[in-house]
């Protein structure tokens, strides 16, 4: 019973996502905010000169950063992501979408 609630559970969050995991990978900027996620799973939060180094992890349109101690740094919701186009939602108190943009490669 427990390995059927398991699969479900997994199915359910699979089929919830709307975007696909590899148009994450790649860094996105908003104003001051950095965020990289990385195909390992590891991720970069840079806020002005304050630099995060990490890990993610996905549940359906959630993202989980964890910091390098393994302790939650945040949580946000992936509204969309489009081409070049990443919209999140910093749920804290209220609804706060936030439009980031794929930084270019040089």
């Amino acid at each position: 019973m427990k390995k059927v609630f398991l699969l479900l559970t997994v199915i359910f969050f699979s089929a919830c996502n709307n975007y696909k995991i590899e148009d994450l990978y790649g860094t996105w900027v908003f104003d001051n905010i950095e965020l990289t996620f990385n195909k390992d799973k590891t991720m970069e939060r840079r806020i002005g000169a304050e630099e995060i180094k990490g890990r993610y992890n996905t549940f359906g349109n959630s993202l989980e950063l964890i910091g390098p101690d393994n302790k939650v740094i945040g949580s946000v919701a992936i509204k969309s992501l489009i081409n070049d186009t990443l919209i999140l939602d910093l749920i804290q108190f209220k609804s706060t979408p936030i439009t980031f943009t794929r930084k270019k490669t040089e």
